[in-house]
Order: C-alpha cells, then sequence, then structure tokens
C-alpha cells in the first residue's frame, strides 16, 4: 500500500509571477543564503525551540523555496521520505501542477511547512479533473501549533475563490473533517486505487459542488512515486 499522504498534522495529533526566474541580484543572493540556513535547520540532529512569538506568513511557493520544502517534507514523511519528496518534485513538473496552489507557511525560521492543490483526473462525473490536496508536511519542531490547520484554511479559501467546486484528499480521518472534508463514497466517488481505506477517501465540497461531479478517481503519473 502506498504511504499516507498527508502523514503529518499538527492539532491532531507564488502567484503566476513569482514563479519566474528571479535576477541574480544581492537580495536573491540573500535569500539564498537564507535558504542555506533554512535547510540547515532541517537537517540538524536538533532542531531549534521555537519561539512563541513567531509571525507566521502563509504564500505561493517560490523557485528559490524548492530546495527547503524538499527538506521539510522529508523531515515530516519519515517513513516515506523519498518517496513524498518525488512526489512534490513530480507534481511541481507536470501540467497538473498549479502554482499559485502550491503554498508555504514560514516564521521567523524560514519555511516551516507546505501544502499542494493538484489537478487529478475523474471519470464518469460531468468534469475530467478535479483538486487533490497531497501532500500536507509541517516541519516536526512546528507541528502540534496550528501551523498545518492554517495551511489547510488558505489553500482551500484560493480554491474556493478560483471558483473550484471540490478538492479530494486521501489523509487522516480524525483531522480532516475539521475542514469539511467528509466520506467521499457516501458522495458517489471511487478512490483511485482498491487499497485506500473508504474512510481516508474525503471530499470537500465547495459553494460551486454538484452532485454530478462524481466519479472514479485517476492518479495522474506523478503519483507513480508512492508505489501501490
Amino acid at each position: 500500500m502506498a504511504p499516507q499522504l498527508e502523514d503529518t498534522h499538527d492539532d491532531a495529533g507564488d502567484d503566476h509571477a513569482e514563479q519566474q526566474e528571479i535576477p541574480q541580484t544581492e537580495h536573491h543572493r540573500t535569500d539564498r543564503r537564507s535558504a542555506d540556513r533554512q535547510r540547515s535547520l532541517v537537517r540538524g540532529s536538533r532542531l531549534p525551540s521555537p519561539a512563541v512569538a513567531d509571525e507566521i506568513v502563509t504564500r505561493p511557493e517560490r523557485d528559490v523555496d524548492h530546495a527547503v520544502v524538499a527538506e521539510v517534507v522529508r523531515a515530516a514523511f519519515v517513513r516515506h521520505p523519498d518517496e513524498v519528496a518525488s512526489l512534490v518534485a513530480r507534481i511541481r513538473a507536470s501540467e497538473h501542477f498549479i502554482p499559485e496552489l502550491a503554498l508555504v507557511a514560514e516564521d521567523a525560521t524560514g519555511v516551516i511547512a507546505h501544502v499542494m492543490l493538484s489537478w487529478v483526473g475523474i471519470v464518469g462525473g460531468s468534469r475530467t479533473k478535479i483538486l487533490n490536496l497531497s501532500p500536507m508536511s509541517v516541519r516536526p519542531d512546528r507541528q502540534r501549533r496550528g501551523v498545518g490547520t492554517r495551511l489547510v484554511w488558505d489553500v482551500l479559501g484560493r480554491a474556493e475563490a478560483a471558483g473550484e467546486p471540490a478538492v479530494v484528499v486521501e489523509g487522516i480521518p480524525a483531522y480532516y473533517p475539521r475542514f469539511g472534508f467528509e466520506r467521499a463514497s457516501e458522495l458517489g466517488f471511487t478512490s483511485a486505487k482498491p487499497t485506500i481505506p473508504d474512510e481516508a477517501f474525503m471530499v470537500k465540497r465547495l459553494p460551486g459542488y454538484s452532485s454530478d461531479l462524481a466519479g472514479r478517481i485517476v492518479y495522474p503519473p506523478a503519483f507513480d512515486a508512492l508505489g501501490d
């Protein structure tokens, strides 16, 4: 069975222009030095204690974030670090990637969490694609502090603002219902793989939802990184 895609959570237990290449200014070099420091924090044997007053900002990811995001993902998915980091990279390199719906959360220490909504196929419904939430990662020293909750609400709000009717997820049944996710099979959806537990396959209905959207989910090739 493939690793559970939302393996880490906290409370329960760029826009398009920003995706363009950034000139090599002094500010950009400073950003890269900052990114290097962030990678050191993630890889270190002892992560720093979080500052209570840290301000958390959520925003679309930028090219300069990619290496640090990969480190955060690996640190969060300790049982399947390379598989899930590969999933992120493969989605980002595919036609299913949506730059404005790949978000990071950062505080004074740098990038501390990441989430993606990307397209997956759907067969038998009124559309041929639907948004899928996967993966969501929070750096271990920032888990159980509401960071993931804030990030998920932000990305769902952006999906709603874009007029999307629904988001599906393969995730932790005790975590995602707080965001309005419900068992997808009860609404007529079929999961991409028979090995996915029914209670872990959920859908979030947004204001544009209609019942004829339901169908069978088909994962694109990027998800082959997770195996069976």
